[in-house]
């Protein structure tokens, strides 16, 4: 397992509390901005498919100790959206502002999607009005997605720093 996951469960604690505590008060546009599942989609657009997965796996497990939805609903709806973004990521040509905001709302439009699926087939009811704020949650994640690349991308200079060639 690589170190990072050593740096990004306390990050995703971190991230976890700061959005339960005071994002519901910084809400835009009604939406509270979904802080560990952006950090687990940056690092999974920047590292590749398999970290991206076991941050999501970490942060989605933490999500759902804390909501109504079954154990497990976010940790593989997230996991199969980064599987399948990651994948989507490396046929795509290279832009470096451009693609993390597509490619996070993208992976945010799945998560979501998938999530609704899980609850439909399990049962749990869910209200249609909430369905109506998918867009403006996948906009403002994506949005989000570009800061959350670049601070992604300097952790992952930290983490694993580049040698010098000579």
């Amino acid at each position: 397992m690589s170190r990072s996951i050593y740096v990004g469960i306390p990050l995703l604690v971190l991230l976890l509390v700061l959005q339960t505590s005071a994002l519901p008060y910084l809400q835009v546009g009604g939406i509270t901005p979904q802080l560990a599942l952006l950090a687990a989609i940056s690092w999974g657009l920047q590292r590749g498919a398999a970290e991206g997965m076991v941050w999501a796996f970490f942060a989605g497990m933490m999500l759902d100790a804390f909501s109504f939805a079954p154990q497990g609903t976010t940790a593989i709806s997230l996991m199969v959206a980064i599987l399948a973004v990651t994948r989507l990521q490396q046929v795509v040509p290279e832009n470096p502002v451009l693609l993390p905001v597509l490619l996070t709302g993208l992976t945010f439009a799945v998560y979501l999607a998938l999530s609704l699926v899980v609850l439909w087939l399990t049962g749990h009811s869910f209200s249609w009005s909430n369905v109506s704020q998918v867009l403006p949650a996948v906009v403002l994640h994506g949005l989000l997605g570009l800061p959350a690349s670049w601070l992604a991308r300097t952790l992952d200079r930290m983490l694993f720093p580049r040698p010098i060639e000579a």
